[in-house]
């Protein structure tokens, strides 16, 4: 059963989450192993379903994956600013002069 997918910054924290957790990116999964299923089991199910693992984890009393690229790991800042949407070059009311604007004759 899966326990754990996605986290914010603040409940992988309160979970006791690493930093830098590919729960952050929702790259990661927690799997609660039923009686007899092993780590190594479910490791080569994701792998043979295509899955590319770059984590896994026996944690014990349940399996970690992260799943992805290295390379795409950019994890976010605690208290990120949000992004800001760049603006129109030119506005719509500030066109000039088109055809259309033209009386028709």
């Amino acid at each position: 059963m899966v326990t754990s997918t996605f986290r914010t910054v603040e409940h992988n924290r309160a979970v006791g989450g690493v930093p830098d957790s590919y729960h952050l990116l929702g790259q990661a999964i927690d799997v609660a192993r039923r009686p007899g299923v092993t780590h190594a089991r479910i490791a080569a199910a994701l792998s043979s379903a295509g899955f590319q693992l770059i984590e896994s984890l026996d944690e014990g009393d349940h399996s970690h994956f992260a799943f992805g690229s290295k390379a795409q790991r950019t994890v976010p800042a605690a208290a990120a600013a949000p992004v800001p949407v760049p603006k129109p070059l030119v506005a719509a009311d500030e066109h000039g002069t088109l055809r259309i604007d033209l009386p028709h004759q």
